[in-house]
């Protein structure tokens, strides 16, 4: 992980921060914190990808897919229309929580949001730690 990302995306951004990078830059700051409890190669599995998979060395699973070859040619996972049209996110309309969880199989889960509803998320052996979720049997996480 880059010792001064959050330092340094500060630094770029202007007086009105992007669309929504106070979110992606408070997960850069807790891979910061958890920097020393993580392997270098550990697998994150977070809802905000963008700014903590640029600033970081750890490999980033998305947890609503929008990166994402398999799970970019399913259908939506919400209903989509006119009717509701703040469900509608661009890249944020589609999940699998089977295929990320239960074969991209991320160490470490740092955000809880579940836009599609509550997740069993112990059926694939994570483990709530804290406000993480802990795949069980991970050697990349000492928390």
């Amino acid at each position: 992980m880059h010792r001064n990302g959050a330092a340094i995306w500060r630094q770029m951004t202007l007086r009105e921060p992007a669309f929504e990078s106070d979110a992606q830059l408070k997960i850069l700051e807790e891979l910061g914190r958890l920097g020393p409890k993580l392997a270098p190669d550990a697998r994150v599995g977070v809802t905000w990808a963008g700014l903590p998979a640029y600033f970081s060395s750890y490999e980033m699973v998305d947890m609503l897919g929008y990166n994402d070859r398999h799970i970019a040619h399913l259908p939506a996972s919400v209903r989509l229309t006119t009717a509701e049209p703040l469900k509608y996110l661009p890249g944020h309309a589609k999940c699998d929580y089977d295929y990320i969880l239960g074969t991209l199989k991320p160490d470490i889960v740092l955000s809880h949001l579940f836009r599609f509803g509550e997740v069993p998320i112990q059926k694939w052996g994570y483990r709530r730690q804290g406000p993480y979720f802990v795949r069980l049997g991970s050697t990349k996480v000492h928390l």
